[in-house]
């Protein structure tokens, strides 16, 4: 599977003595192949040019996403030749980045940014594999104490002063 895959991935790619790999295209959009008949497994092994946009970000910063442009976004990453990006719906503080009744969606986040950078990544070709924050959760951690993980002698398991708020939901609980 691998050398093949390769092969069909870098087909009419250029690379360069210094590793830089050169994309034939005149749109906008710099892709080497189409994903649609690959597998999961295919898939993954293709992407040559990966990005994991770690976005963690406390309820108390204003205006995230106010200056969020899809177009610039989605073209920054194709002209830089990226062709997977690790989005987040949601980090360790517990805000969502999208629409949710299940969750929280940060507070001061007026649209669905989640659902802007996915389209705009899909427009060109780009693969977004989506970020859940599960286990850690700052928001649960104030609001729910009682699903946070507890220490054997019953004490909360909860932040040190060196642990910045990272309270670990217990994943036995029933709810």
């Amino acid at each position: 599977m691998g050398v093949q895959l390769w092969r069909r991935a870098l087909a009419g790619v250029s690379h360069s003595r210094k590793g830089d790999f050169t994309l034939p295209h005149t749109s906008p959009t710099p892709t080497a192949f189409s994903t649609d008949s690959l597998t999961a497994a295919e898939l993954v092994s293709s992407r040559f040019r990966q990005i994991h946009l770690d976005f963690h970000t406390s309820p108390e910063i204003p205006d995230v996403g106010r200056d969020f442009d899809a177009d610039v976004f989605g073209d920054t990453l194709a002209e830089a030749h990226v062709n997977w990006v690790t989005l987040f719906g949601k980090c360790h503080h517990g805000m969502s980045y999208y629409p949710t009744k299940a969750g929280v969606r940060h507070p001061s986040l007026k649209f669905d940014l989640l659902g802007a950078q996915i389209e705009a990544c899909k427009r060109r070709g780009i693969a977004t594999p989506v970020y859940l924050s599960v286990r850690v959760d700052q928001h649960i951690g104030l609001t729910r104490p009682d699903l946070i993980c507890r220490l054997e002698d019953g004490r909360l398991w909860g932040p040190s002063a060196h642990q910045a708020s990272w309270y670990q939901v217990c994943m036995n609980n029933k709810e």
